[in-house]
């Protein structure tokens, strides 16, 4: 498609690309990429299409293999802030190397004088498939704890001796805060 400020009639209608790319920060890139990926092809930039979607497959790779690292690493310290980690590097990854640029290619074309796809379906679409990635999760986890996969895992020696018993002795109404007893084994 040429670059010029033509009449509205060659205008194709086009998600906003600042707005996907700050809700691509909350639902992922693949939220961000799939919107601009049909921007593009709204745009007759196939190539670009292309690489939008490139971004889409690599972040559902690299959250399927986050979802396993979560299960694995549950009780290692830097999972903690992992999700945070994970979300804002893939994010600015995306935004560095496709984001932006279709933010300036539309600016350039059209300004800000162009017809826009409306984006309450496929937010509300999106919010649906984060409950669902954290119904995925939440189940994984249940299945490690419930199988007793938990403490084959690495730290799961750490997780088992923390703990505390709370007691109040007779004779006193005051409370006695003792570390959990760790079993020991008989010797035979």
């Amino acid at each position: 498609m040429s670059k010029n400020k033509s009449g509205a009639a060659n205008r194709p209608a086009l998600y906003n690309p600042t707005a996907a790319c700050v809700l691509a920060l909350l639902f992922t890139p693949i939220f961000g990429a799939l919107l601009q990926a049909r921007n593009w092809d709204a745009l007759g930039e196939h190539g670009r299409a292309r690489a939008s979607r490139m971004w889409v497959r690599t972040t559902l790779w690299l959250l399927f293999v986050f979802v396993i690292m979560q299960a694995v690493f549950q009780n290692e310290p830097f999972m903690q802030f992992g999700g945070l980690y994970f979300l804002v590097v893939t994010w600015a990854s995306w935004m560095v190397t496709t984001g932006w640029k279709q933010i300036g290619y539309v600016r350039e074309l059209f300004g800000s004088d162009y017809p826009r796809e409306r984006l309450g379906r496929v937010t509300i679409f999106a919010g649906g498939c984060w409950v669902i990635y954290s119904m995925v999760s939440i189940s994984i986890a249940m299945a490690i704890q419930l199988t007793g996969l938990d403490k084959m895992l690495p730290g799961a020696e750490r997780a088992e001796s923390q703990g505390v018993v709370l007691r109040v002795p007779e004779g006193s109404d005051k409370v006695v805060v003792e570390p959990l007893p760790v079993e020991t084994r008989k010797a035979e």
